[in-house]
């Protein structure tokens, strides 16, 4: 029996030479092995030779992001995450990390290989549950993760460049988002603080303002804590009152199936009510309307 098995292995093999599949680099195996190699431009592309035809293409956007953590140094190395070779050799994941190294020029360090995977385990790969930025913040104890993961995100946006909304970033990833948490720590108290909005807007939102608002020494906690609740309950104001037009003009789009307000608009709306709060203004709704590339300026805290 076994010489059957061994005669049908050597028939297969010698097939796939004459074809020209399998790759000089690497023998045919059929046990798994793994090892560590640095993975310089030259072997990276001999690497890429060495891909089937039925493999992903290579999705421009997802590398323009690798390069860009590279460039910032928040590419991790010895992940563990191997770059995977099936049994004829042929490479079935792992070509974005070898564009990366094939277009930076950079060489990454002890990158794992394994070779010897089944020729069909290419179709499940990358299809697991996704590990999420509130995974990883849940893990260093945030009950309200999944508030704070959003919240990043949109100070993400309002942080990069001139401290407008929203800006163009598209390098935001765990790394990054991780190293913006570390960067503004009392993110969190906002968000506890900005619970109670929640029937009006998202915590995320109105966190970030608040947390914005207070990192100047101009704004008193208790101005910022006094226009959360008047968001939040909107009794005893006036009808011009900056909480109680955003609060209506929030509720009128909130219920209109034609005129909802996206995510931009509803995070400068707010943080235009905000602003007229703080200078004591008084406004109407016509004045909480902001469009993206608009001429006039776009809303901000007040510095």
């Amino acid at each position: 029996m076994s010489t059957v098995k061994n005669e049908r292995r050597t028939a297969v093999k010698t097939e796939r030479k004459v074809s020209g599949e399998i790759p000089k680099m690497y023998e045919w195996h059929k046990a798994v092995k793994s090892f560590n190699v640095n993975l310089t431009p030259k072997l990276a592309t001999e690497f890429i030779k060495t891909q089937r035809d039925d493999q992903r293409k290579l999705k421009e956007f997802y590398l323009a992001r690798l390069i860009q953590a590279l460039k910032n140094g928040e590419w991790i190395e010895k992940t563990g995450i191997a770059i995977k070779f099936d049994e004829y050799g042929h490479m079935t994941d792992g070509g974005h990390r070898c564009n990366l190294v094939i277009r930076t020029g950079i060489t990454i360090k002890q990158q794992h290989v394994t070779i010897g995977c089944n020729p069909d385990a290419y179709k499940i790969y990358d299809c697991g549950l996704p590990r999420h930025l509130a995974d990883v913040i849940y893990g260093l104890g945030y009950s309200n993760s999944r508030t704070i993961q959003s919240s990043l995100n949109m100070l993400s946006h309002y942080v990069h460049g001139d401290n407008t909304w929203p800006s163009s970033r598209k390098d935001f990833n765990h790394i990054s988002a991780l190293k913006l948490f570390s960067e503004h720590p009392n993110l969190a108290e906002s968000i506890n603080k900005c619970t109670i909005t929640s029937s009006v807007v998202t915590p995320a939102l109105s966190a970030l303002v608040h947390y914005l608002a207070g990192i100047t020494e101009t704004v008193t906690q208790e101005q910022r804590d006094m226009f959360v609740e008047q968001i939040a309950l909107g009794t005893e104001l006036t009808l011009k009152a900056p909480a109680r037009v955003f609060r209506e003009w929030r509720f009128k789009h909130k219920s209109s199936r034609v005129h909802r307000l996206n995510k931009n608009q509803l995070v400068a709306g707010y943080i235009k009510a905000w602003n007229a709060f703080y200078d004591g203004r008084e406004i109407t709704a016509k004045a909480l309307q902001w469009r993206a590339r608009a001429k006039s300026t776009e809303p901000r805290c007040q510095e």
